[in-house]
């Protein structure tokens, strides 16, 4: 048998520890910028071959159905773009997805809960760039 006890320290633990109490939503979210900047900038943030292809690929397709406006026949171009950049997006995910095998359960169901969120942010966001161009 290990030494260590087995109940709680008479101290009640992490939810005593003031580094460990849940901080405000605005000091969470600038903490959650600074460590995604710190992990971006780190040494093992390298891309793989496939990284590259989906980090030019996702702004390319954006800049040119950004540009099928100002070209003579871009609306039949338009859908093209779209489905690029359709492509694009699901190949950036994909690519990425196998990460989520390593999590916990609890990891992987609030990333799952962030990229459902992101993609209803997406459809009414455009929604509402649909609605403001038909009132235009």
């Amino acid at each position: 048998m290990s030494d260590e006890p087995t109940t709680a320290p008479e101290g009640g633990g992490a939810a005593t520890d003031p580094k460990h109490l849940r901080a405000s939503f605005w000091g969470n979210l600038a903490s959650a910028f600074k460590h995604i900047r710190a992990a971006s900038n780190s040494d093992s943030s390298r891309l793989r071959g496939s990284d590259y292809v989906s980090v030019i690929s996702f702004p390319l397709a954006a800049v040119l159905l950004a540009s099928s406006a100002f070209m003579p026949h871009g609306i039949t171009l338009r859908p093209w773009f779209v489905f690029f950049l359709l492509i694009s997006l699901l190949y950036f995910i994909a690519s990425r997805i196998g990460v989520v095998k390593s999590f916990t359960p609890r990891q992987a169901h609030l990333v799952w809960m962030i990229v459902v969120a992101t993609f209803i942010t997406g459809s009414v966001f455009a929604l509402f760039l649909f609605e403001l161009c038909r009132i235009m």
